[in-house]
């Protein structure tokens, strides 16, 4: 297969021109790592969410509890970041493949990794303190959070080339509707993950004794959290049972269409419920007022980046 890159030169050093074949690769790559790291950030946040109802969280000193809840903000940052190419391929783009699209992807997955390896240290520091004392933890902590960033931020910019601009010809590729599917149902599976964690946390916690001790409005508001959680896995899962039953497996309009309209559909109650969960834990660490404050902060950096981002770039053409 010919090579088809073009070097040409540029005001800052060196300028790659790429073919439009590759931009559909990278974007194709860049969907899949989204979903290797939102497999590995259910883990930690199903964890933030269910240590609220374990009995040895009302033995930690205030400082512990305050850890969870900010490694639980830092988690929310971090799905939000990674669930949010999702939602701009589909309105943005439309389901094109574009260089935009990709340098959003790269900028969001290093948004989550850096949330995700402060949350992991934080969370080491916390669960070994009880073991190893306050200043043996808070080290172990320091030492996986350094080496989370070493590893994920120090190393690739230490190998990155300098002065390299890339460009691809044409900026924006039409894919076939086969493959747009595909993509569609990757970011399903992208999105997915998070909706495993919460829902389980949700039939967990409530049949946990330290769920009986919540106010009434906190139980209240963990049961409506329940439903949008469950619906929003039912309209992820929606597209699998369309394609086989209704599309026989066949790449459709009608399949692409409505798998679309059951992701985006499925966001908003994902959104809301990770949004309530979170008002329960900061309540039970904090005070209701500064718990409301840290779930509409959650809400708007979730509207943000899930709603208003991709429909502020949405393509007129």
């Amino acid at each position: 297969m010919t090579d088809q890159r073009r070097r040409v030169p540029s005001t800052t050093g060196r300028e790659i021109i790429l073919p439009g074949s590759e931009l559909r690769d990278r974007v194709r790559n860049a969907l899949n790592e989204s979903r290797m790291l939102v497999l590995g950030a259910q883990v930690l946040l199903g964890f933030q969410y269910q240590a609220l109802f374990r009995s040895g969280f009302d033995h930690l000193p205030a400082w512990g509890r305050g850890l969870n809840g900010v490694a639980l903000g830092l988690m929310l940052v971090a799905i939000a970041c990674l669930l949010a190419p999702a939602s701009f391929h589909r309105i943005a783009e439309g389901g094109r493949d574009t260089a935009r699209m990709l340098r959003l992807a790269s900028r969001t997955s290093e948004c989550a990794l850096a949330a995700f390896a402060l949350a992991i240290g934080l969370d080491c520091a916390l669960v070994t303190e009880t073991v190893m004392g306050v200043t043996a933890s808070a080290l172990f902590g320091v030492a996986v959070l350094a080496t989370a960033f070493l590893l994920w931020f120090g190393y690739e910019l230490a190998i990155k080339r300098r002065g390299v601009r890339r460009r691809f010809e044409p900026a924006i590729v039409e894919i076939p509707l086969k493959d747009k599917i595909d993509q569609l149902l990757t970011e399903a599976r992208v999105v997915l993950p998070g909706c495993q964690a919460l829902l389980g946390f949700q039939f967990i916690a409530m049949l946990s004794d330290e769920f009986e001790r919540l106010p009434p409005a906190s139980r209240m508001l963990h049961v409506a959290c329940l439903g949008l959680i469950a619906l929003a896995m039912i309209l992820l899962m929606a597209p699998a049972a369309y394609h086989r039953l209704v599309a026989d497996g066949d790449a459709t309009e009608d399949m692409d269409h409505f798998s679309g309209t059951m992701l985006l559909g499925a966001l908003p109650p994902l959104g809301l419920a990770l949004s309530g969960d979170f008002y329960i834990v900061i309540e039970r660490i904090s005070s209701p007022v500064v718990a409301m404050l840290a779930a509409l902060g959650a809400i708007l950096l979730i509207g943000a980046l899930w709603l208003v981002l991709p429909l502020a770039r949405r393509r007129r053409d």
